[in-house]
């Protein structure tokens, strides 16, 4: 399965199906777009805290330190694997951590959610991530909290 990834043939491929039955596409959905900045990784520092979460430190190429604090077991975990991929990307093809998302994101993102759920009636189980429905930076939205 050498063949190159093909986003068009396969974007045509997925509107030719039933919603429900498709991957979902930008007309199936309602993005909410969080700011913040991405960097590539040089290094990083874990700790573990009592109750269980971890704290990261990542010291970016250019310099910067980023702190990600109080981190789950799963979101850790994949914490880890994006700084892996990220000190081994390329420039050509940079593969980027990005912020932690600010408690005072999350509270609007709650907020936010929470007035588009009401207003077209949008079961829990249809809110996902961004990295979760689509090729993105898995670190994108990794720390953003609406439940």
């Amino acid at each position: 399965m050498n063949q190159k990834h093909d986003p068009r043939g396969e974007a045509q491929r997925e509107r030719e199906k039933q919603a429900g039955d498709r991957f979902p596409s930008n007309s199936d959905s309602i993005g909410i777009e969080l700011a913040g900045m991405a960097y590539k990784a040089k290094n990083h520092q874990e700790t573990s805290n009592p109750d269980g979460s971890f704290n990261f430190t990542i010291t970016t190429g250019n310099g910067k330190t980023l702190k990600y604090e109080n981190l789950s077991t799963n979101i850790a975990a994949q914490m880890r694997e994006e700084i892996r991929i990220s000190k081994l990307s390329t420039e050509e093809e940079q593969v980027l951590v990005f912020e932690q998302v600010t408690a005072e994101q999350n509270t609007s993102l709650k907020w936010l959610i929470q007035q588009l759920r009401n207003e077209f009636s949008i079961p829990e189980s249809e809110i996902f991530a961004h990295p979760i429905v689509s090729r993105k930076t898995g670190s994108e939205a990794l720390t953003a909290q609406w439940k």
